[in-house]
């Protein structure tokens, strides 16, 4: 390749990659923002605040300062623990931009003291009051003073801290910390990309196999590799996501305010919004459980497949009864692995019962014929009527079974064109198996010839033609029927006995060739359609 054109190829992939890359990111902001709404939306994110059972841990809420969680608080009086956690960072927070603008360094002194108030210990800040520490907010073995002592040290060691992350010079050193990591991040994410490049090429044996077969070099992937490269491919964009979560998690934790958000956004997905069994769960526990339920599926997959592929076919089983043992196979495993799963998220299946009633009335409405194909795929499987590999014929469709599934089945016709068929139709018309029972069939070529021709020496010169052609069977032997007296010709007809009935039109089509040769080499005239025209003239009659 010229130089300039493989810089231009270069260039123009690197585009397309960049802007599937930027895609990609929109989605995810665009799922990222809905899920931030629902979290924030009312009625979710004030999810009340009330153990699910006796034996509950009690409820808490976290006071946080520039992203870092100092202490926890409970509820007190009227004020729910989110409600004092919320008015403690507020203090908080205006304390710090006090101190910012009487600028306040690391060696003066914070106003942080601890009085007794009324008998309550309280923790004051600046000579106002920052929060009041109770008898719930402590420890078991700790005394109202030794936790207020605590706290009030922790605070003024935070607050220090947050003034000295906002000077100028922690800001440059930060800086430049950030562009490293994200100049780190780029790096692996260029290094991924090219290795996707790299893996999406066919091995030599791929290439190998597409030079035997006549495929052109820009061709699909096999089917045995293309499984395995979806799989390099998930586990490259994993790679490439997970890259990229741990360098903004990295970025935003080197400054104050990101540090905040980032804190906020992951409590948007750690607050309780739904109450799912005996448990509150979490955004993020629901996504835990869909990523939980997605890999208890592709487990089962790759399980049976290694079944399949290790067991089902060294014991060399017909295919019909390997996918019927796989079916059957994963809808067990999925079973039982969908109730682990459950239970173990502290579902109980008995409080799905009544859901299970009220969805078997829309199934027996909404879904009956995809109930309907599913249950003919099963008797299509057990009764061993039709099965993979079989030349089938459904109306004016023909072809070979590909694949029988629970809900369709897939035929390829001669045309290589894959139809996919409910399974409720073959149940339901008639359908010709060709290759059922013995696939040995009988196909038929009329032939006419002309009035006066031997009709011995038809006979004679078909047989020949079918003696001499060596995919056809002689046994049973072939034979040459007198059809009757057509219009314009003697109608015989060729039937020969084949035992792959999938290539009949190939065969025809080759003895059609043969026929017309034999014909000629015999002198057998083949008519036209002909049709005798009689004229009657009547004599004109006299006027009179």
């Amino acid at each position: 390749m010229h130089r300039s054109s493989w810089w231009r190829q270069a260039v123009r992939e690197a585009v397309r990659d960049t802007v599937r890359a930027l895609r990609r990111a929109v989605a995810i902001a665009w799922v990222l923002a809905i899920v931030l709404t629902l979290a924030s939306a009312p009625g979710l994110a004030n999810a009340p605040e009330v153990p699910t059972t006796a034996t509950a841990p009690r409820i808490t809420a976290p006071v946080v300062l520039d992203g870092r969680k100092l202490f926890e608080l409970e509820a007190a009086g009227n004020f729910s623990a989110r409600d004092r956690a919320a008015r403690v960072e507020a203090r908080l927070e205006a304390a710090l931009e006090d101190l910012l603008a009487a600028n306040v360094s690391n060696g003066v002194a914070i106003d942080i003291s601890t009085e007794n108030v009324a008998g309550n210990q309280t923790i004051h800040i600046n000579g106002s009051q920052l929060m009041t520490v109770t008898e719930r907010d402590i420890d078991p073995l700790s005394t109202t003073t030794d936790q207020a002592e605590e706290w009030r040290a922790l605070v003024e060691k935070k607050l220090r801290q947050a003034i000295f992350e906002r000077s100028p010079e922690y800001i440059r050193d930060k800086r430049e910390a950030a562009f490293k990591g994200l100049g780190f991040a780029v790096a692996l994410y260029l290094c991924s990309w090219e290795l996707d490049a790299i893996l999406r090429r066919p091995s030599q044996t791929e290439e190998d196999e597409r030079a035997e077969s006549g495929s052109p070099a820009t061709s699909s992937p096999t089917p045995r590799s293309k499984p395995r490269q979806t799989l390099l491919h998930l586990l490259l964009v994993a790679g490439q996501v997970s890259v990229w979560t741990i360098a903004a998690y990295y970025i935003t934790g080197l400054f104050p305010q990101s540090r905040q958000w980032r804190y906020d956004f992951i409590a948007n997905f750690t607050r309780p919004i739904l109450l799912l069994g005996d448990r509150n769960s979490s955004i993020l526990d629901l996504v835990l459980l869909l990523a939980m339920l997605v890999g208890l599926w592709f487990a089962v997959i790759w399980l049976t497949d290694r079944f399949r592929t290790q067991v089902l076919s060294v014991t060399g089983a017909d295919r019909g009864i390997q996918d019927i043992t796989i079916v059957f196979s994963r809808c067990v495993l999925l079973f039982v692995g969908l109730s682990i799963v459950l239970q173990v998220w502290g579902i109980d299946l008995a409080s799905l019962a009544v859901l299970l009633s009220a969805l078997s009335v829309g199934i027996g409405f909404g879904l009956q014929n995809i109930a309907n194909n599913f249950i003919s795929g099963i008797i299509i499987s057990f009764d061993r009527s039709m099965k993979v590999g079989d030349f089938v014929q459904l109306d004016d469709l023909m072809g070979t079974v590909e694949r029988i599934g629970a809900r369709s089945i897939e035929i390829r016709t001669p045309d290589y064109v894959s139809i996919v068929v409910p399974n409720s139709r073959f149940l339901e018309q008639a359908l010709v198996n060709w290759s059922h029972g013995n696939p040995v069939s009988r196909i038929g070529i009329p032939v006419g010839v002309a009035y006066g021709t031997d009709s011995e020496q038809v006979r004679e010169a078909l047989l020949e033609v079918a003696r001499g052609y060596e995919p056809l069977l002689l046994a049973p032997e072939p034979q040459v029927w007198f059809r009757g007296f057509g219009d314009s010709s003697l109608d015989f007809e060729l039937l020969v006995w084949i035992r792959d009935p999938q290539n009949q039109f190939r065969y025809a089509n080759e003895l059609n060739y043969r026929v017309y040769d034999a014909l000629a080499r015999y002198d057998i005239e083949i008519p036209f359609p002909q049709r005798d025209i009689h004229i009657r003239s009547q004599p004109e009659s006299s006027d009179r």
